[in-house]
């Protein structure tokens, strides 16, 4: 991996994976996005027969994306467009599911953690 893509993963964002058929004999294009339908808008205006085959928001967005990618490099046509096979979708649909139950465990996690710092400090304005 070059240093240039090492320091662009570096990052931790969520965000969106996504596939999208582009319209052409198996040929799909892996992004990622942090705001998916305005992705989707913008490609689609250049190329009408776009249609989302999966999105998922999941944790630490750019190293799925670049994990997906090498997985999936013997069957990259370019850029970021990969000519795909149906057991190809379902395995990175499976990949994807997990990143998104992770996602949304942290989501969660991070809630309870909120919700009981808040109690905290009701309970201590109680006290006083």
């Amino acid at each position: 991996m070059s240093k240039r893509r090492k320091r662009k993963l570096q990052g931790t964002q969520d965000g969106w994976v996504y596939v999208l058929d582009i319209g052409y004999d198996r040929l799909y294009k892996i992004g990622m996005s942090q705001h998916l339908n305005s992705r989707v808008r913008a490609l689609s205006k250049a190329n009408p027969k776009l249609r989302i085959e999966m999105a998922y928001l999941v944790l630490n967005v750019k190293n799925v994306e670049a994990r997906l990618h090498e997985k999936y490099t013997d069957e990259h046509y370019k850029w970021e467009l990969f000519t795909l096979q149906p057991h190809n979708l379902k395995s990175i649909k499976r990949l994807l599911v997990e990143e998104n139950n992770n996602f949304l465990r942290s989501r969660k996690l991070q809630r309870q953690a909120r919700l009981r710092s808040q109690e905290g400090k009701t309970y201590a304005k109680a006290e006083t």
